[in-house]
């Protein structure tokens, strides 16, 4: 796939639910990687999207509506 949007998802989840959140994250089209960190945030997902409404969806209808996700952090690449 063409990039057409690449996004950074910084994921705070609720304690002990960082696993769970993960795979099911790794579920979702356009995630293309997914891992649990230390420190202020509990989890970093690189999703690709070919158009920001896509990237909007992927987001709002999905990410955010995984159990134990309790914020997230939208970083959209702008250069490589």
């Amino acid at each position: 796939m063409m990039a057409g949007v690449i996004a950074y998802l910084l994921c705070m989840c609720r304690k002990n639910s960082e696993h769970e959140a993960v795979r099911k994250i790794m579920k979702i089209g356009c995630v293309e990687e997914a891992y649990i960190t230390y420190g202020e945030v509990d989890l970093i997902v690189k999703v690709v999207c070919d158009t920001m409404q896509e990237l909007d969806n992927v987001v709002i209808n999905k990410v955010r509506k995984i159990p134990g996700i309790e914020s997230t952090r939208t970083l959209i690449a702008v250069t490589s």
